[in-house]
């Protein structure tokens, strides 16, 4: 297992895994700082970085998920298919291009949303539209087992309550 353990301080350890070169000729790199109370520690927290990096790349990007989830709808009305494709092509190629189906987290889908609200003006009722084709499609991921969980669940779905007028 390459990689290098470096002490920063007591009981801190600074993990460095090198991952060869990306097409520029870049050195790929991976960091993360660990609290340890010793070297074996910090080398167990090494092999669970590695782990967890070789998840990301066996991980399917959501692109290729989306695309056999709406392949999947073949038997889908010709309107409601042509809806989900668009739907499809926006969440892809603006908002979730080059992300893998395991990097997508609550956190990352609220990002996403608030993207959604201001660079484009949506309506809430849009975005909770967009929000249940993600969660067909990670739902899809799940029955193929390229995810294990849905993030959305960690969301607060439900419609804000309007707020009465005072007399």
């Amino acid at each position: 297992m390459k990689g290098s353990i470096q002490k920063l301080s007591e009981n801190k350890y600074k993990i460095t895994i090198s991952n060869g070169f990306d097409s520029y000729g870049k050195r790929i790199r991976y960091f993360k700082n660990v609290d340890a109370e010793n070297e074996k520690e910090a080398r167990e927290h090494l092999k669970q970085l590695w782990l967890n990096l070789e998840n990301i790349k066996n991980s399917p990007e959501f692109s290729f998920v989306a695309l056999k989830w709406l392949n999947s709808k073949t038997d889908a009305s010709n309107r409601y298919y042509n809806d989900l494709n668009v739907i499809v092509d926006k969440l892809v190629e603006r908002y979730y291009t080059g992300i893998k189906m395991n990097q997508i987290t609550t956190e990352l889908i609220k990002n996403k949303e608030e993207l959604l609200k201001h660079d484009h003006k949506l309506s809430e009722r849009t975005i909770t539209k967009y929000r249940g084709v993600l969660s067909q499609i990670i739902d899809y991921g799940i029955t193929k087992k390229y995810v294990e969980f849905n993030p959305i669940s960690g969301l607060n779905t439900a419609r804000p309550k309007k707020l009465k007028e005072e007399k």
